[in-house]
């Protein structure tokens, strides 16, 4: 029979008491990091379950050896891509009987770790069933190295890694920007200029697609991508600098905040969507197809991808696997045929 603390949520001071052991001792447990003798461990183990002290389904699982945690590593959590991966994560790993607990990565330019390992330890110092990592920023590529010490990881990312002996999910984010420039090269356009979001790889993501299209089609002068923040107005100011003399007709752009940003500016200078320029955005936000003109757009599933990778972890084969996420292109009213010259 479960003892109950009034109406009050027992604390762990509550569960010390009646195990007759110290806080400390009572941390050491649920956290698992630390040996505890197997009578004391067996105590608190016995009090925790008494008292119904929450974390009690952590406790649970370490009493009988196993996880239900999965821990999801990310640089943040607000952007669309970000939301979405995290959603197809948790909804999968609910079928697992699964909880999904979320560390935001945080690093500053000259950081000595410190601030990275302050954002993991929270996480860390639980038993986790495994880790996901959503590879969307190079930071992210700094913890796996530090994860697959300790527990399984997967990475679900924008493009294959170099990173040897791992599972990874990704989204074919090469094959979707090579169909977009290739579909406006086929309107007649030129070429096709790219604003680069950051983390896009050179060789593997939607960077490397956009110049492989252009390079498979002949084009000789490739334009160097301007590359720009998360902020959309950074877009924005690249629309405000972009050259006066009509060669700029099709843009394809790193996501479709990034797009929007880019329309705005290319208005306040005049300058019509899809009339004198042609966009592309990347991922399909909700609100691309609502824009006017709606936002031309290459579909990725991030749910799929967060989706998929919490399956792989559940599957827990020996080996390491990778697969992919197809991506999908959405032309809508941003796009046309290339103005005449």
């Amino acid at each position: 029979m479960k003892r109950r603390t009034g109406s009050r949520v027992p604390a762990m001071a509550d569960v010390a008491a009646l195990a007759k052991v110290s806080v400390p001792t009572v941390s050491r447990v649920v956290q698992g990091t630390v040996p505890v003798s197997e009578e004391k461990r067996n105590r608190v183990l016995a009090a925790i379950e008494e008292l119904d002290y929450r974390p009690s389904a952590a406790a649970r699982a370490l009493a009988h050896g196993t996880s239900t945690i999965v821990g999801v590593f990310a640089a943040q959590a607000s952007a669309y891509g970000y939301a979405a991966t995290i959603e197809g994560i948790h909804d999968e790993s609910r079928r697992n009987g699964w909880t999904v607990a979320v560390g935001l990565l945080d690093s500053r330019p000259d950081d000595d770790g410190t601030a990275l390992q302050r954002a993991l330890d929270p996480i860390l110092t639980q038993r986790l069933v495994g880790a996901i990592v959503i590879g969307f920023d190079p930071i992210a590529f700094d913890t796996i190295e530090i994860l697959r010490r300790r527990h399984r990881v997967v990475v679900a990312a924008g493009s294959l890694s170099d990173i040897a002996g791992i599972d990874q999910v990704h989204l074919d984010e090469y094959a979707g920007a090579y169909d977009a420039t290739t579909s406006l090269l086929e309107l007649g356009h030129r070429t096709v200029h790219h604003v680069a979001v950051p983390g896009s790889q050179r060789d593997t993501g939607r960077t490397g697609g956009w110049r492989a299209a252009l390079r498979d089609a002949g084009v000789v002068d490739i334009p160097e991508p301007w590359h720009v923040s998360w902020d959309p107005a950074t877009a924005r100011e690249v629309a405000l600098a972009m050259p006066a003399d009509g060669s700029v007709t099709a843009v394809l752009c790193g996501n479709d905040e990034i797009a929007i940003g880019l329309m705005r500016g290319l208005g306040e200078r005049g300058l019509r969507v899809p009339d004198d320029v042609s966009v592309i955005g990347f991922d399909d936000h909700p609100l691309s197809k609502m824009l006017t003109p709606s936002l031309s757009s290459v579909r990725l599933d991030f749910a799929a991808l967060g989706a998929r990778a919490a399956a792989v972890l559940a599957a827990g084969s020996s080996s390491p696997s990778t697969s992919a996420v197809e991506p999908r292109l959405l032309l809508r009213e941003s796009v046309r045929s290339a103005p005449p010259r």
